[in-house]
This record gives C-alpha cells, sequence and structure tokens, in this order.
C-alpha cells in the first residue's frame, strides 16, 4: 500500500510539489499564529520572534531536501558532486548590495545591534536564503524541467513560471500597500529569475544560498536594532511610488543578466541539462 502511494506521488510530481508548497504557506500563517504564546501586550523579544522563524525555516528545509530526493531531481537541483562551473557570473548579483549601500547607507546600524541579535539575525537570514532556494530554485524549478523541458524554449518557460510563482509568494501577507506589494513581487521575480539561470550555470545551489543571504542582509538590519518588535508589522517601508521605481530599477538588470544568458545557452547545453533530469 505504502509503495502505491509513493508510486502515485512520483507520478505526478509537479502536482505534489505544488501542494506541498501551498501546505508551507498554511504553515507560515499557523507560525505567525503560534508566536503570540510568547509576545506580551503585542511586543515579543527580536531575539525570540526571529529564532522561531529561523527553526521553522530549517524544518521546512529539511524537508525540502528530502523531496528533491524524492523526486530524483538532486543533479538539476544543484546538489551535483562536481566544482561550480562559471563561478564568475556570481559576482554580477552583487551589485545590489553596492549601489544599495551608495543609495540607502545601512552600515551605520552596524554597531547599534547587539550580538546576540547579530547571532539571530545571521541565522535567520540564511535560514530564509537556504529554504527558498531549495523550495523554488532546487525543487520547483527542477521538477518544472523534468516535467516540461523539450528544448530552449520551454527551458526559459520553466524559469519564467517558477520566478512569477516565486514573486507571488510574496504577497502571502499583503500588508504593504499596493506599491510595497508590487515591489516585493518585481524585485523577488527579478532575483528570483537570476537565481533560478545561476542555478542552471552553475549546476550547484549553494552559490545562490549564498548570495540570496548577501542581498538579504542590508534589508533587515533597522529590525534587529530594537531589543523587543511589534508581532505584526503594520504597513510598509515601500509605498511611495519612488521606492518602488528604485527597486524596480535595481532589480531589473538581474532579470536581464538571466535572461541573457539562458539564451546563449547552446543545444548541447540545453540537451545536457535536459539530460541530468533522468
Amino acid at each position: 500500500m505504502l509503495l502505491k502511494v509513493k508510486s502515485n506521488i512520483k507520478n505526478y510530481p509537479l502536482l505534489y510539489t505544488l501542494s506541498y508548497i501551498l501546505l508551507f504557506f498554511l504553515f507560515v500563517k499557523l507560525k505567525n499564529k503560534g508566536v503570540y504564546i510568547f509576545s506580551e501586550n503585542g511586543f515579543i523579544k527580536t531575539s525570540i520572534k526571529y529564532s522561531l522563524y529561523t527553526i521553522f525555516n530549517l524544518i521546512f528545509g529539511l524537508i525540502t531536501i528530502k523531496l528533491i530526493s524524492f523526486f530524483n531531481v538532486k543533479k538539476l537541483g544543484g546538489f551535483k558532486k562536481n566544482k561550480v562551473k562559471h563561478w564568475e557570473l556570481l559576482i554580477f548579483p552583487l551589485y545590489i548590495i553596492v549601489i544599495g549601500e551608495l543609495l540607502y547607507p545601512s552600515y551605520f546600524l552596524f554597531s547599534k545591534i547587539s550580538i546576540l541579535n547579530w547571532i539571530v539575525l545571521i541565522f535567520w537570514v540564511f535560514s530564509i536564503a537556504f529554504l527558498e532556494e531549495l523550495m523554488f530554485r532546487s525543487l520547483l524549478q527542477s521538477v518544472l524541467i523534468k516535467k516540461i523541458t523539450k528544448n530552449k524554449k520551454s527551458l526559459i518557460l520553466c524559469v519564467l513560471a517558477n520566478s512569477i510563482i516565486f514573486g507571488l509568494s510574496h504577497l502571502i501577507k499583503y500588508n504593504q500597500g499596493y506599491y510595497g506589494e508590487m515591489a516585493q513581487v518585481l524585485y523577488s521575480f527579478f532575483i528570483g529569475f537570476l537565481m533560478g539561470t545561476l542555478l542552471l550555470l552553475t549546476r550547484k545551489i549553494w552559490p545562490s544560498i549564498l548570495i540570496h543571504f548577501l542581498i538579504n542582509i542590508p534589508s533587515v538590519l533597522e529590525i534587529f536594532v530594537t531589543e523587543k518588535s511589534l508581532l505584526t508589522k503594520n504597513g510598509s517601508n515601500y509605498t511611495d511610488v519612488n521606492d518602488f521605481i528604485y527597486l524596480v530599477v535595481l532589480t531589473l538588470p538581474c532579470f536581464i543578466y538571466g535572461m541573457y544568458f539562458l539564451i546563449k545557452l547552446s543545444q548541447k547545453e540545453v540537451n545536457e541539462l535536459i539530460s541530468t533530469s533522468y
């Protein structure tokens, strides 16, 4: 009976992968309610709140690794035992940190964060990058490619579809106003598309996790300055149209960069990628 269930799941990898992601977001909602236990008058210790979020992310990250293995997409998902290919392509995304710091410097916040909060910050941001890259790139994108890809056009469509889903997934909280939500969706879509491309070109997932981790750090420093945080956040930093335009212009090159290298793929390279999915 168990073997029959496993066989049935393996026959519909895309359906069960999407179901798993939906289940994950259901648990996200439950997770946000669960932290109320540790709150007091609407506030919670910053270190406790984000430590709980870290544990949650790591648990689902480990489950995702199991699914990557179960659906036999480890090689396509960047778990192949080989050297990183085209490592020089990994330098480009770091422009986001450089330009972001020049226009909106956050380095003055470094000394204001306690050692405990720094530890929690690093583990939490890493857990986000770890989970999102595994779930959306190693798992979902790989399953899409394995199920759909026949040529370069369908390969690009798979990366696009995965990036759209990744972008829309950031609407889950929907508490940041119109421009804030659109900024989050497009920002995530552009960066997600680049990460999906980098996975295919480098054949390794860990570089994408590291870049994702580095890009996210400056954007969360302000949260960890205070020892206590509001349990829920009202409003957004990105409700202004100028901030929306800034984020889109900042990250659009990620999409262009990723699309350029996908279009440049030779048929031989496309065939090689397709072959790793079997």
